[in-house]
């Protein structure tokens, strides 16, 4: 997705407008379909559901291309804080 690569450029070139702006608009961003790594991390983190927008879904995507698939479990950055 481009808007957190905007965020990022808008961030090193102090741009607080631009970053405002992508934040936002990411943040806001409409709930991508589910599938089975959204349906699988839910259930391995016991989320209440799936989470709603797009941000937190490439998020729980993120977790698991990081640690899950490799099964790094101490490495996960969802088990350093309570849920």
């Amino acid at each position: 997705m481009v808007l957190p690569f905007a965020a990022a450029v808008a961030l090193r070139e102090q741009d607080i407008v631009l970053y405002e702006c992508a934040r936002q608009l990411y943040a806001s961003y409409p709930d991508l379909p589910s599938n089975q790594v959204t349906r699988m991390m839910s259930a391995q983190l016991q989320l209440p559901g799936e989470p709603g927008g797009a941000c937190q879904q490439q998020g729980l995507h993120y977790i698991y291309q990081q640690t899950c698939r490799t099964k790094e479990c101490t490495q996960c950055i969802a088990g350093r804080k309570a849920l």
